[in-house]
C-alpha cells in the first residue's frame, strides 16, 4: 500500500514537472532591451543659474516594455502619457518601417513583411527617450 502511495506520488510530480515545461516553452517572447536616454543635455554641474536643467538623482523608472515574437513586437507602457512618438527604424539602410505619434501606445505591429536584419526601436515621451536593438 505504501508503495502505490509512492508511485502515485511520483507519477503526480513527474505530470506535473512535464505541465511546467510544456508551459515555460510555449511562452517564447524575447524581451527588448530599452536603454533609458535624456533627450535634452543635462547640467552636469548640477547649476541652476543659468537656466540648465540639472541631472536628476532618483532611481528612473522603465515607463515601457518591448518584446519580439515571431516577428511580431508588443509595446506595453505601464503609465499613460498625453503624447508618445514610437519609430522602428532599419539599421541597414536606415529607412523608418514604423512610426506613430499618440496616446497610450500599447500595441503590437507585425513586421512580417520587412526583411531580416538588425532593428532599431526609439519611444520618446516628453524629454526621456528609449532606445532598444532587435534582430528579425
Amino acid at each position: 500500500m505504501k508503495t502505490l502511495k509512492v508511485l502515485i506520488l511520483l507519477l503526480f510530480f513527474i505530470c506535473g514537472i512535464n505541465f511546467i515545461l510544456y508551459a515555460q516553452e510555449g511562452s517564447r517572447w524575447i524581451d527588448i532591451k530599452l536603454e533609458r536616454c535624456p533627450i535634452k543635455e543635462k547640467d552636469k554641474g548640477g547649476n541652476t543659474d543659468k537656466g540648465e536643467v540639472p541631472i536628476k538623482r532618483s532611481i528612473p523608472i522603465q515607463f515601457a516594455y518591448a518584446y519580439i515574437y515571431n516577428n511580431i513586437v508588443s509595446i506595453n507602457f505601464t503609465e499613460s502619457f498625453s503624447n508618445t512618438s514610437l519609430t522602428i527604424i532599419s539599421e541597414k539602410d536606415n529607412k523608418t518601417v514604423y512610426s506613430e505619434i499618440g496616446n497610450n501606445l500599447n500595441c503590437t505591429i507585425d513586421l512580417g513583411n520587412e526583411n531580416k536584419g538588425n532593428y532599431l526601436i526609439e519611444i520618446e515621451v516628453d524629454d526621456i527617450s528609449l532606445v532598444g536593438k532587435f534582430t528579425l
